[in-house]
């Protein structure tokens, strides 16, 4: 091809068709920046409602109690060293254990029981009180509560022998700790 053209004209054809090549460049990029949009929209859409009924979920359990907040998940680690303290310590009868235990050692055809009392010092120490047939039954049953290696020792004064039949007594049991 002849190149007949005036030098001039030459550089405005050279600057036209760079021009033609930017805007083409950049209408490409609108173009795919909004087919990339239009495809993603679907996506956040998605994201978005899966997002609210996990959020409304959670709300439900937090109002039935099934769960608790965020915040308190995050004192989770201090609460379980807490629960890990308290579970690794003895564990400390109550008096209603050491009832049930003296009721359980108790002979219901010939002792009956009345009250109980409960002192709580360095070893705990429970007062019973009832009422015998016999001296033997009392002594039958206060010989079994010492047999027992959950308890240290048993006060039976002499005055619970006093009577023949139907004996009121009070007897004191000292558990080991």
């Amino acid at each position: 091809m002849i190149d007949i053209l005036p030098q001039k004209e030459k550089r405005i054809i050279k600057k036209i068709r760079f021009l033609r090549m930017l805007t083409s460049f950049i209408w490409i990029v609108i173009l795919l920046v909004f087919v990339g949009a239009l495809l993603f929209l679907p996506t956040l859409i998605t994201i978005n409602s899966r997002y609210s009924i996990a959020e409304q979920q959670i709300k439900k359990l937090e109002e039935s109690g099934n769960i608790v907040k965020a915040v308190d998940i995050a004192s989770l680690e201090a609460r379980t060293r807490i629960l890990l303290a308290k579970l690794g310590a003895p564990a400390t009868s109550s008096p209603v254990e050491y009832i049930a235990f003296v009721r359980e050692l108790t002979p219901a055809a010939t002792i009956s029981l009345k009250g109980f009392t409960m002192d709580s010092s360095a070893k705990p120490i429970l007062g019973v009180s009832g009422i015998a047939k016999t001296r033997q039954d009392l002594q039958k049953f206060v010989d079994t509560i010492k047999a027992n290696d959950t308890v240290a020792l048993v006060d039976s004064p002499v005055s619970n022998f006093v009577k023949s039949t139907d004996n009121e007594f009070k007897i004191t049991i000292t558990f080991k700790k």
